[in-house]
């Protein structure tokens, strides 16, 4: 028998993201990263998505889009 598990989102908390992290580095005897400055996961979420908006919007007509959209055309 095969179980699978999938946690979506799991990692996306930076909070419990660097304290796993941190679990597994003192496992390896390694020093805790505490301190450090860190992957701030929304932050980098949100600038992507900004520049693919930019990256889209630069790419199309959005007007004409639009205007398919509402059946103007």
């Amino acid at each position: 028998m095969l179980f699978r598990s999938y946690f979506h989102g799991l990692f996306d908390n930076d909070i419990f993201r660097r304290r796993w992290l941190d679990f597994l580095r003192s496992r390896k005897g390694l020093a805790s990263i505490n301190g450090h400055e860190y992957f701030r996961y929304e932050e980098a979420r949100n600038e992507a998505y900004d520049r693919l908006a930019d990256i889209v919007s630069s790419s199309i007509n959005t007007r004409l889009l639009y205007e398919i959209i509402n059946g103007n055309k």
